[in-house]
């Protein structure tokens, strides 16, 4: 039945903007991917459940590269960035950046407010206030909703993508509509 396979979904939550978490749609099971429960930002390039994360807005997962990426926002640093956690047992390589297995690394953004760096590093923008992201089919874009109504695109791989006519390079941002 329809509501059986609902049931066996499995849920990726953003919970009291402090823990990322898992909860298994078959045993009903929740387990913390990330957050240490605290409202900080702190932990990048380590153990995911060690870090600390805050000022939770949005999150989606990538089913087939095995990483969930989350946005945080708010009015002051360092809380305005992306981050991503590696969900899988194997090593990624996500703009640029090498996320071992169980760890968390800031993906996009600065921590600082504000809209520069287009056509270039991901880590080295701004963002503003990102409300919404979501990813390409792929999983090769991320895409990003910034206040505003300005969306901006970055490039997760280790080549050059096209979004909406403009060329992205690896690890790089870029506004795709403003």
């Amino acid at each position: 039945a329809a509501s059986d396979v609902y049931k066996r979904q499995t849920l990726y939550i953003y919970e009291t903007n402090t823990r990322i978490s898992r909860i298994d749609g078959t045993t009903g099971v929740r387990t913390v991917l990330a957050g240490t429960g605290t409202a900080a930002t702190s932990g990048d390039g380590g153990v995911a459940t060690d870090a600390a994360i805050a000022g939770g807005q949005a999150i989606v997962l990538a089913k087939t590269r095995r990483f969930v990426c989350f946005a945080q926002n708010g009015s002051t640093a360092p809380h305005v960035r992306v981050r991503c956690i590696n969900i899988g047992s194997s090593t990624l390589n996500i703009c640029g950046r090498t996320i071992a297995a169980g760890h968390i690394h800031t993906i996009v953004g600065t921590g600082t407010a504000g809209s520069s760096g287009d056509a270039g590093p991901s880590t080295s923008a701004t963002l503003n206030d990102p409300r919404g992201i979501a990813l390409s089919r792929d999983e090769n874009v991320l895409y990003i909703a910034d206040e505003g109504n300005r969306i901006r695109a970055v490039n997760l791989t280790t080549s050059n993508v096209t979004v909406f006519g403009r060329t992205i390079a690896s690890g790089n941002i870029d506004t795709v509509f403003d």
